[in-house]
């Protein structure tokens, strides 16, 4: 990568680089946080890739949380037997899936004044047992965090 970067003009600073390891198989979901300027912060979500542009199968809570909650959005999706066990592919971790759900709602709920929108995008929830990895995160600041800067 340096050497790419050394050929490349103009020349970008480079402070470093992250290195991540890649992960295979999994079922991708997304999950992601946005404000309402009337109702406030709700949490969305659902299967990922173009499943959620193409299906609109997704579902959404207000914030905060109640218990029970995260676990009612993964079932009432209509494409919630995706995360069980489909052709020969193990069930995915769901119970990992709902923690995930809730340390999102959490976070969101807790920085809701500073954040106007969270995307994770793709989650992917592995194998029961091995948990569920967020490959890709943005956080928008909210509008008065924008004009402070």
């Amino acid at each position: 990568m340096e050497r790419r970067l050394r050929e490349t003009t103009p020349r970008p600073a480079i402070d470093g680089f992250v290195v991540q390891p890649m992960i295979a198989g999994g079922v991708e979901v997304f999950a992601g946080v946005k404000r309402d300027p009337a109702f406030g912060h709700f949490l969305a979500f659902g299967m990922g890739g173009v499943a959620i542009e193409v299906l609109r199968d997704f579902a959404l809570r207000k914030l905060p949380l109640r218990e029970g909650d995260a676990e009612a959005m993964v079932g009432e999706i209509r494409s919630a037997a995706l995360l069980g066990a489909v052709r020969g592919q193990p069930a995915a971790d769901v119970p990992a899936l709902v923690r995930c759900l809730y340390a999102l709602g959490d976070f969101a709920w807790a920085s809701r004044a500073d954040v106007a929108g969270i995307d994770l995008n793709p989650i992917k929830v592995l194998p029961a047992g091995h948990g569920a990895v967020v490959i890709d995160a943005v956080i928008v600041p909210s509008d008065r965090d924008r004009t402070e800067r």
